[in-house]
């Protein structure tokens, strides 16, 4: 809980009950939740918790820097606290996200870009959409 408060006052953000319980949660979990999972997960231990809490510590989350939020299509949203540079594999039947971990994009990606182009690229997200393998599997069986 130590390196979670450290973390947020290092963003100069207050370590409150609710947000070290979200991004507690974020960083602990690797299945991509919505705003709408986090809260349902986590409103029995922090009962005085509205939805409107969570969308608003998301986003500060996010413009500090320590959450990635992914649009996975349409309206739907969903969070990531790993940071570090990787893909997302994203089922169009069961909208699971899944991290893809190779490193399919070179360290000096964003320099190139730079030189090439003048345009100064500040984050990335790279999402491959198709079907998981339990849903290819279920499809086939159908």
């Amino acid at each position: 809980m130590t390196d979670i408060r450290s973390a947020l006052h290092a963003k100069g953000l207050k370590a409150t009950s609710q947000r070290l319980a979200i991004y507690g949660y974020l960083i602990s979990t690797d299945t991509h939740p919505s705003a709408e999972e986090i809260y349902n997960r986590l409103k029995k231990e922090h009962p005085h918790m509205s939805p409107a809490t969570v969308y608003k510590t998301l986003a500060s989350l996010k413009k500090a820097g320590l959450v990635r939020e992914l649009s996975i299509g349409g309206d739907c949203f969903r969070y990531d606290a790993a940071l570090k540079t990787h893909a997302h594999l994203v089922c169009k039947s069961c909208h699971t996200v899944t991290d893809y971990c190779a490193n399919i994009i070179p360290d000096d990606t964003a320099l190139k870009i730079a030189s090439d182009t003048g345009f100064a690229a500040e984050e990335e997200t790279i999402c491959f959409y198709g079907l998981c393998e339990r849903c290819r599997c279920a499809e086939n069986d159908g």
